[in-house]
């Protein structure tokens, strides 16, 4: 922000096509970034969720989710434990491959 310049870019979602890795899917999702430098991104249409790291744009973590997210995610403290909201509904455009009806709550581990 200070210069203007870009830090980094990265592609997010991944999907197999002709027998070949294609990175960078459209996005339907959003994104939740957090105190502990790392964000959350959701909405691909390979329905899965991604954190990676707010310095470099590393990934960290990935996990299937059972449709595409299809909001930000969301957090929350409980008894001093951080977790991790994602909505999980699918998608309604193009490539998307169902639509369902799920929340789901991750734990950070530094609980």
């Amino acid at each position: 922000i200070k210069n203007g310049e870009k830090a980094w870019e990265i592609p997010f979602g991944e999907e197999k096509i002709n027998n070949k890795i294609v990175k960078g899917l459209q996005n339907f999702g959003g994104i939740l970034n957090i105190a502990s430098g790392i964000f959350f991104a959701t909405g691909t249409t390979d329905e899965k969720v991604y954190a990676f790291d707010t310095k470099n744009g590393d990934m960290l973590w990935s996990d299937h989710l059972p449709a595409a997210g299809s909001a930000p995610p969301m957090t929350y403290k409980y008894n001093g434990c951080q977790y991790i909201i994602f909505n999980a509904t699918g998608g309604r455009f193009f490539g998307f491959k169902k639509n369902l009806d799920a929340t789901l709550a991750y734990k950070l581990n530094t609980c």
